[in-house]
């Protein structure tokens, strides 16, 4: 079970690696903050945790998303008097990874998104609903170029401790 757990692991880290090829090094990412700490203080991941956005990097001083099995994208914005649109989120989210009542909400909702800090602040109106989560780029003192590096230094909390 263990080599099983580790397989699947190393296959989903190489995918994103291949993913963060195409887009390049990296300068800076951001990962989802609940997700990370979530990772480091339970030691778990839940489902119930995960939200179609993985993360952000900004490469060449543009600012890309990645979406939960999707693939990493430039942020395509527009300006409007409730802030900063992701004009493109619908575009980006893997039709085959979700429930089609998801892809239905994400799809009819408005996400836009502010720097605050250190952190990017996502905000998500479905009608009248609204529904904030920060993503966070330094994590205990250690920031990242890119999220697969970010991703492979939380995989560190969910391992077991090798003892010898």
């Amino acid at each position: 079970m263990m080599r099983k757990t580790f397989l699947i692991i190393c296959m989903i880290v190489f995918a994103n690696y291949a993913n963060n090829i195409l887009a390049g090094n990296g300068d800076k990412a951001w990962i989802s903050e609940r997700f990370a700490l979530q990772i480091i203080n339970k030691k778990s991941l839940q489902s119930e945790q995960i939200f179609p956005i993985e993360g952000f990097e900004i490469h060449d001083g543009r600012l890309y998303i990645l979406t939960y099995g999707g693939e990493m994208q430039p942020v395509t914005t527009k300006e409007t008097e409730e802030g900063m649109l992701i004009s493109n989120f619908q575009h980006t989210i893997n039709l085959s990874s979700w429930p089609k009542y998801q892809i239905e909400k994400y799809g009819k909702s408005k996400v836009y998104y502010q720097y605050v800090g250190d952190k990017i602040k996502v905000e998500i109106k479905t009608g009248d609903h609204t529904e904030h989560l920060f993503f966070t780029s330094d994590v205990y003192g250690s920031r990242f170029r890119n999220l697969l590096e970010f991703k492979g230094w939380l995989l560190d909390f969910l391992l077991p401790t090798i003892k010898r």
